[in-house]
């Protein structure tokens, strides 16, 4: 397996199920394929790159009539998982950037850069309503959100 693959793997294999988000509801894993998702011009885009062993791009998108903070804030808590999980079950050392609002021209661009990008689908449940939240994994080869990507984590 090369190292854009088995880092894809560990990467799918750290998302969680499932996670409480504060007072706000859960979050839920769905199926991509059952699971509908607006287009992306009616959506919000923001990017999660981590990075040290290993590295990649977390990209959320949803609906663009959602508080921006409130859906940062949802990533945050994803993209922090799934690093514990590299962590705790791979030993990788990871870290997150904070998270940059992109557009979704750009996400466009970078997904159709990469033919190795992958899908994940989770639905927020919060009181009545349940928000579609699409959440795809890409490899962090190049600058696709204006951040070059560096090396290994530097240790002291």
């Amino acid at each position: 397996m090369d190292a854009v693959n088995s880092t894809l793997t560990q990467l799918i294999e750290a998302f969680p199920r499932d996670f409480g988000f504060y007072h706000l509801g859960r979050v839920e894993l769905q199926n991509p394929d059952e699971f509908a998702v607006n287009e992306r011009e009616d959506q919000s885009a923001i990017a999660f790159r981590i990075y040290g062993d290993l590295e990649a791009w977390v990209v959320i998108l949803f609906e663009k009539n959602l508080d921006i903070s409130t859906y940062s804030e949802l990533g945050n808590i994803l993209v922090s998982k799934i690093a514990t999980h590299l962590n705790l079950n791979n030993g990788l050392d990871v870290l997150v950037e904070p998270p940059r609002m992109i557009v979704p021209s750009q996400f466009e661009g970078a997904l159709r850069n990469s033919n190795t990008a992958v899908r994940k689908s989770y639905a927020h449940f919060h009181k009545n309503l349940i928000i579609p939240i699409d959440t795809w994994v890409l490899p962090a080869a190049s600058d696709q959100f204006g951040h070059k990507s560096g090396g290994k984590l530097g240790h002291a």
